[in-house]
């Protein structure tokens, strides 16, 4: 997987090891994007091998290869959240079930923790970013720094460069260098609120039970849930409890 995502795209040997990639062929988007949901993904992947190249954010990434998986998965999900709303093209939530499909996915191609930690917490949170000035925002910058934690560099390469692989007809020039000013706005709030150790993906796996790749998601989720407010038991005990709903529903499909 790591090794197709570093070479020239090949689009239908990726689709091969990630089958899931297929329904967004010729998935068509909204007016800000000029390519079908695919194509959208993989120029992603492309502008994060080129920022990794260039270093235009001045990002720090210390995980490019996760980085690269998580630019490929981010938008896993929009083949089953796509709707269209007075004429507008919307795909709601797929951020959030992205999040629980690229775990999925992660744990089929053998992902370790991190990886599967940070491919779940950048799908979750990658249009937060591009709402941070907006007066309804959710995440407001010291929170999704701490929701992003050890990830905070990844998550502003792959919202730049998610930015960049959207040209459509609706798009000015303005908004690309707004959305920049956002980028490197929010790493600066993450260095600020930093360090971030990463968490203890063994003893949670051993005291919840889980394989290495579940202890990544069940720790994503706990991020975000104490990134919202919550304590420490109660986000280990929501986020567990997710996970043990989603291997069941899992294998009652299967």
């Amino acid at each position: 997987m790591l090794e197709a995502l570093r070479q020239p795209l090949d689009r239908e040997e990726l689709i091969r090891l990630v089958p899931e990639l297929g329904l967004s062929r010729s998935l068509r988007q909204s007016e800000y994007h000029h390519l079908d949901a695919l194509d959208h993904v993989l120029d992603t992947v492309r502008l994060v091998r080129r920022e990794l190249e260039e270093g235009e954010l001045g990002a720090e990434v210390r995980r490019p290869a996760g980085l690269l998986l998580a630019a490929l998965l981010h938008d896993i999900a929009k083949p089953v959240t796509r709707g269209e709303l007075d004429g507008r093209v919307l795909f709601v939530a797929h951020d959030t079930l992205g999040a629980r499909l690229a775990a999925r996915i992660c744990a089929r191609v053998g992902a370790d923790a991190e990886t599967a930690d940070l491919v779940a917490t950048l799908t979750e949170l990658h249009l937060k970013i591009g709402f941070l000035n907006h007066r309804f925002t959710d995440y407001p910058a010291p929170r999704l720094a701490r929701a992003a934690g050890p990830f905070g560099e990844e998550l502003a390469v792959l919202c730049w460069a998610d930015r960049l692989a959207a040209q459509g007809p609706k798009l000015k020039p303005e908004h690309l260098s707004r959305h920049r000013e956002l980028c490197a706005g929010f790493l600066r709030a993450s260095r600020e609120l930093g360090p971030y150790p990463l968490p203890d993906y063994g003893e949670l796996a051993g005291r919840l039970g889980l394989g290495r790749t579940e202890a990544g998601f069940v720790a994503s989720r706990i991020r975000l849930l104490e990134a919202r407010g919550l304590k420490r038991r109660e986000a280990v005990g929501l986020a567990s409890g997710l996970y043990r709903y989603l291997r069941g529903t899992r294998t009652a499909v299967e």
